[in-house]
């Protein structure tokens, strides 16, 4: 059972008490069971740079560990220079690139140890500038397909030679 949850932590002494500040960590306070019966409780944590991770060892062979938390939406808040002196404000989220003068400029990841204290995003840009020639080709293959699904074997502009 949970019996205290801090979303932003920081240990102190031997318990955690909340600090929202970079460092921070969640931290639960768990009541549990072995498999004797007897009860278990303590601090877990998934730990990063300035906390260690604190496991509950319940027995010799079952221990509960909190798993790094996954972020809900990564984004950055940029400030792109381009040629003649342009200056472009962005914000680029994953899935949702930025495209400036034929490059898009993605969001590829960020600082992991820094969890969501991190201050560093992996940008990729990608530049394609086939990819109009890609997408006609892909528009005739359907026009194609569509009409052999049409008109078929009886159609009067294929030619069938009956032997």
């Amino acid at each position: 059972m949970v019996l205290r949850y801090l979303p932003d932590a920081v240990l102190v002494n031997t318990n955690f008490v909340t600090y929202q500040d970079t460092g921070s960590v969640p931290a639960a306070l768990i009541s549990a069971a072995n498999s004797s019966g007897a009860k278990v409780q303590g601090w877990i944590t998934c730990g990063n740079y300035l906390n260690p991770q604190r496991i509950l060892q319940l027995d010799s062979v079952v221990s509960l560990a909190m798993t790094d938390p996954m972020p809900r939406k990564l984004s950055s808040d940029v400030i792109i220079y381009a040629e003649h002196n342009r200056i472009f404000h962005a914000t680029i989220s994953v899935n949702k690139p930025c495209k400036i003068d034929g490059w898009y400029i993605y969001q590829s990841g960020y600082d992991t140890n820094m969890g969501k204290w991190s201050r560093i995003s992996e940008l990729e840009l990608v530049s394609d500038p086939w990819l109009g020639v890609v997408y006609t080709g892909m528009i005739l293959l359907l026009i194609g397909t569509i009409f052999l699904v049409v008109h078929g074997r009886n159609s009067t502009l294929v030619k069938q030679r009956r032997l």
